[in-house]
């Protein structure tokens, strides 16, 4: 188990928010933080647009790059597109399936701030992108704080 590993073991976790965990779980963990790696490392796979779209993440910019579609975030990029091209009434009609998806939810948000940190690296639509960046930073901090997946999720789709 977890709590108590065999003697010997060793079990490798990964988690996108760390403070999430169970504090005892992380009272017995080692923390090893990996960053992202530089993008001339990753320049030679994958397009310009895709280097942007995936904020240097390794595993989005490989799935974007050969269009590997069960990669979670590679779905979240979809639904993301499709959120911030549809009108506000659209956005609040997908909000409740949404909110019914909670790892789709938590990845479409994670997505949605990484596309507009990029986007405002370019300098281009700048009030838009920043928000975007905010609704996407504002949605984070609630999900943290356990707000109901369905106010979090119509809030989100307000903001956009």
């Amino acid at each position: 188990t977890v709590g108590e590993p065999p003697r010997g073991r060793v079990l490798i976790m990964t988690a996108g928010q760390p403070q999430a965990l169970l504090s005892s779980i992380r009272s017995r963990a080692q923390t090893v933080e990996l960053l992202k790696p530089p993008l001339e490392l990753l320049g030679p796979h994958a397009t310009s647009q895709q280097l942007k779209l995936s904020d240097g993440l390794p595993g989005l910019t490989f799935a974007l790059a050969h269009q590997d579609q069960d990669h979670p975030l590679l779905q979240a990029v979809t639904v993301v597109r499709s959120l911030l091209a549809a009108s506000t009434f659209d956005r609040l009609t997908q909000g409740d399936s949404l909110a019914k998806d909670k790892l789709l939810a938590q990845n479409v948000m994670q997505v949605t701030a990484h596309m507009s940190h990029a986007a405002l690296l370019t300098g281009k639509n700048s009030a838009r992108w920043q928000k975007v960046a905010q609704a996407a930073h504002q949605a984070q901090v609630d999900q943290k704080a356990g707000v109901q997946p369905k106010l979090l999720v119509t809030s989100f789709m307000l903001s956009l």
